[in-house]
């Protein structure tokens, strides 16, 4: 592709691997860097001419404590140092004034005396203090071999103390979230709790208040049921009562009946020969000037039962000449005659006239014998009808008494209905309450028991909640903290493998008086290897053959840890 860009053509195989292989001469670099003090220097450029006649050689020197502060202030300028410089401070004050006066002229223009101007004044110093004890250390009668610390050290140390700081302040960052989720929820669950506690309160009034309602439809219900019974049993008397009334009445009603029915046969036969008269048979008695006198007596009787006042023979017989005279008979109401009619014709006609017979009119004349009939069985009738009437009035009070105890029964039977029908919506408001408040005892026991592991949790995690507390506010000292803690913490990555055991705790109190005179808070009581390191790791070195010592935990962290490859000696 590239000999196509260029124009170039390639005929063989063997033009192509001189066209790559020239490519590369051109374009690969190959660089390495060594520490050249010491006296095998002098036996390397002997032996290797070519670091000189085929390489190019750029010299690095010690740096001045400016060009490192420079370096240093450009690496930590992002870096999230918390909000030292916003708060406000003061820093190298006192004898570490001198350390910030060493630095300031890296901060021309900037204001002077900060907080990050501290830090690049630490981090030069701590190079400057490691370099003297490895100086120190070298010029020792006992020391078999020697340490040289160059600038590459120095950004070595500016590398670790940003990667410490960034990984320190995740790791921190990340432990508060957690810490603050746990609290949160805790917070949470006390706010359920207490909202819990309120609604079950809510519910033990709702309870009750529901059960009392139960009981009271219950009382209701079972006082219904008893007056519906009692007004039940007075309907069933009332019943009986009515019935027994009725079989009177009917009695009654019958014996009358049975009287009138004795009189009614006479009656109606005396219509019927009535409806068997002829006219000329009443016009042969009314052209008649002197009447047989059974035959004037008759007529006489029919008179005065028809109303008429006279009975004088011409009246009589303006009477027969009338055409309603014998449809008045036969449609006469026996009701209309009245008590002194009926005595006037039993007394003068019927009872008190011995001679005037139905057979001896009969004899006189055949058309007045019906008429005769008639009168009698209507006065019989009339007569018999009268003597029922007191037991005609008392079948008629006994039927008023009796409708009267018909509509209290009814009214009675109405009371029965409409009290079942309030015990059957009783019932159904009974039950509906019943299956409410059995419903919120079960809802309340859930509610209880939800209630009570929650609160069994949080009893049990009291201790948890406290430690969490006090760790929320272990992260606030922490995080003021973190840039002297990440400054030990480069140091030591950068710098303790170089040295013995003794020579690293001497080290790190020298580092922290650097950090004192500063004024950078840091901790006393951090731990390089725990901090640097998780448990789980260290069991695993250990598992691996890694001695349980301070010393050997220290080396497997900074070889780890460290982004060069440091110098062990076993």
């Amino acid at each position: 592709d590239s000999a196509a860009r260029d124009g170039v053509i390639i005929d063989s195989e063997e033009e192509l691997w001189r066209r790559f292989t020239g490519i590369v001469q051109r374009n690969l670099h190959v660089v390495f860097t060594m520490n050249p003090s010491g006296g095998e220097w002098k036996n390397r450029s002997t032996t290797s001419p070519a670091l000189f006649n085929r390489c190019v050689v750029d010299w690095f020197g010690s740096w001045s404590p400016k060009a490192m502060a420079e370096v240093g202030k450009e690496f930590t300028l992002r870096l999230d140092m918390g909000d030292a410089e916003s708060v406000g401070g003061s820093w190298g004050i006192g004898e570490g004034e001198d350390l910030m006066v060493q630095v300031e002229g890296a901060f021309e223009g900037i204001a002077k005396g900060g907080f990050h101007q501290a830090v690049v004044a630490a981090l030069v110093q701590l190079h400057t203090i490691t370099k003297a004890v490895s100086e120190e250390a070298a010029s020792s009668a006992s020391s078999t071999s020697r340490t040289f610390l160059s600038p590459r050290d120095y950004l070595a140390l500016i590398q670790n103390f940003v990667t410490c700081v960034n990984n320190q302040r995740e790791q921190i960052e990340d432990e508060q979230l957690h810490v603050n989720a746990g609290l949160s929820k805790l917070r949470q669950t006390q706010e359920n709790v207490a909202e819990l506690k309120t609604g079950l309160a809510a519910k033990t009034i709702e309870l009750r208040e529901k059960e009392i309602l139960a009981n009271n439809k219950l009382q209701q219900m079972v006082a219904d049921q008893n007056e519906a019974q009692k007004r039940k049993e007075e309907a069933e008397k009332m019943s009986v009562d009515v019935e027994r009334q009725q079989v009177t009445i009917a009695e009654r009603k019958e014996k009358a009946q049975s009287e009138l029915d004795s009189a009614e046969p006479a009656l109606i036969s005396a219509k019927n020969s009535v409806k068997g008269i002829k006219k000329r048979d009443l016009d042969e008695m009314r052209n008649l000037g002197r009447p047989p006198v059974n035959v004037k007596l008759t007529l006489e009787c029919v008179t005065i039962m028809l109303g008429q006042k006279s009975v004088e023979w011409s009246d009589v017989r303006k009477l027969l000449a009338k055409p309603e005279f014998i449809p008045s008979i036969l449609s006469f109401d026996v009701d209309k005659l009245t008590s002194r009619q009926i005595k006037l014709v039993q007394d003068k006609y019927l009872d008190g006239n011995p001679d005037l017979t139905v057979e001896k009119v009969m004899r006189s004349s055949k058309a007045c014998g019906p008429l005769y009939q008639w009168a009698a069985s209507q006065i019989k009738y009339s007569t018999i009808y009268t003597s029922i009437q007191p037991l005609r009035e008392e079948v008629e009070q006994l039927e008023k008494e009796a409708a009267v105890a018909n509509e209290q029964k009814e009214k009675l039977e109405s009371e029965v209905a409409q009290l079942e029908s309030s015990i059957a919506n009783y019932k159904a408001e009974y039950a509906t309450l019943i299956r409410d408040v059995e419903a919120l005892k079960r809802e309340m026991e859930i509610v209880t028991t939800k209630v009570d592991r929650a609160e069994s949790l949080m009893k049990s995690l009291t201790q948890e909640s406290e430690r969490w507390s006090n760790s929320s506010e272990g992260f606030q000292a922490i995080l003021r903290n973190l840039v002297g803690d990440g400054l030990q913490m480069a140091a030591f990555l950068t710098y303790s493998g170089f040295f013995t055991f003794n020579t690293r705790r001497s080290l790190l109190e020298q580092w922290r008086s650097a950090l004192d005179l500063l004024g950078i808070e840091f901790r006393d009581d951090l731990s390089m290897v725990e901090s640097l390191s998780k448990a789980s790791e260290r069991l695993e070195w250990q598992s691996q053959g890694l001695p349980s010592d301070s010393l050997s935990l220290e080396n497997g962290v900074i070889l780890d840890r460290c982004v060069r490859f440091p110098l062990i000696i076993d």
